[in-house]
């Protein structure tokens, strides 16, 4: 039982530790790099007919 007594303290004092850190210095900013820029022409696909068909087949 002692074993797993000093894993939980270790495990405890790694969390208190790391959300100490993280209460000082982090932030809930959200960050420029987090904005995705969009391509200049996205990729066009072809259909083939297969929602049409796809798509009757449903509503009869």
């Amino acid at each position: 039982m002692y074993e797993w007594r000093n894993v939980f303290l270790i495990s405890a004092a790694i969390y208190v530790v790391s959300g100490t850190i993280f209460i000082i210095f982090g932030s809930g900013k959200v960050q420029k790099w987090n904005d995705v820029k969009p391509k200049a022409d996205p990729p066009t696909t072809t259909n083939s007919g297969h929602n049409e068909a796809c798509c009757e087949s449903k509503r009869k």
